[in-house]
């Protein structure tokens, strides 16, 4: 799914047509409203976005995680041993992020229940990188070009697999030429934040 975005707010592209919005409907503050265009006219009247932002769906990309074998039942595996060693201490060497106090004391989306005390459910825990890089190489002085990309790696999956190509997941592309603005990053990652919102609440 291809999302058309100013650096302000995103318009999804559905099947049966593109859903545009001529302006931005993203409000800076409860009292102001920010809209700036987010179209260009062309000379032949067609109107183009302004910004476009290459969006992969999160709950894609799990199926296809989750269809591979073996892969379940890493990620279930280390929630069920955090959940047996609960009444231990804490190790003293901290050798995965589950091992972590954070993740040990974390709620879950059920009142009253641990996050890694899963149940009959699988409960996956990622860490989020956005990055920014010049797809044309470096020049002597600095980067002409920058695009970026927002990406994800499960921490439920050992360490030797985690990083493969084939289980991270590349949520985003931002197209260049130019970086956004720090400031504006959250309304690039909003249709990320969006889906795992919606998995935390009621899962997928």
């Amino acid at each position: 799914m291809q999302l058309s975005l100013h650096l302000c707010t995103f318009v999804f592209e559905r099947i049966g047509g593109p859903l545009i919005s001529e302006y931005c409907t993203h409000h800076l503050n409860p009292e102001t409203l920010c809209g700036e265009p987010l179209l260009d006219t062309q000379p032949s009247g067609a109107h183009l976005p302004k910004k476009t932002l290459v969006y992969h769906d999160f709950n894609d990309y799990l199926a296809g995680l989750l269809s591979r074998s073996n892969i379940e039942m890493m990620i279930d595996m280390v929630c069920n041993n955090l959940t047996a060693s609960l009444s231990s201490p804490p190790p003293h060497f901290i050798k995965t992020p589950f091992e972590a106090q954070f993740l040990r004391e974390f709620s879950g989306p059920k009142a009253g229940q641990f996050f890694v005390d899963r149940g009959d459910e699988g409960h996956c825990t990622f860490s989020l990188h956005i990055d920014f890089f010049n797809p044309e190489g470096m020049t002597v002085h600095r980067a002409s070009n920058s695009s970026g990309i927002i990406s994800m790696a499960c921490l439920n999956l050992p360490l030797d697999v985690r990083y493969k190509l084939e289980n991270m997941y590349l949520a985003g592309i931002i197209l260049g030429p130019k970086q956004p603005l720090l400031k504006n990053l959250n309304h690039y990652i909003r249709p990320l934040i969006t889906q795992l919102a919606t998995s935390w609440k009621q899962g997928v």
